[in-house]
This record gives structure tokens, C-alpha cells and sequence, in this order.
């Protein structure tokens, strides 16, 4: 089952760039994002 969590939601709402992801043994999901032109507060 694949969740939306609203942190990713905002991030990519706010023109956020996603680098990179990465999954570890323990199940837990790791993502780099930048952004050069929005504030996310």
C-alpha cells in the first residue's frame, strides 16, 4: 500500500526538486530534495 504523506505533498506543491530516493533493509524511505525558488515553512 503506498501512503501521501503531506510533507511530500508540500514539497512538491512548492516546485521542490526530488534528487534522489533510497529504501533500507529496515523499511524506512529516505528522500534528497532542493528547492532554489519557494519557501516552505
Amino acid at each position: 500500500m503506498a501512503f501521501i504523506y503531506r510533507a511530500v505533498e508540500n514539497l512538491k506543491n512548492h516546485n521542490a526538486l526530488l534528487h534522489d530516493t533510497v529504501a533500507l533493509d529496515s523499511g524506512v524511505q529516505l528522500a534528497a530534495w532542493s528547492n532554489k525558488y519557494d519557501k516552505v515553512t
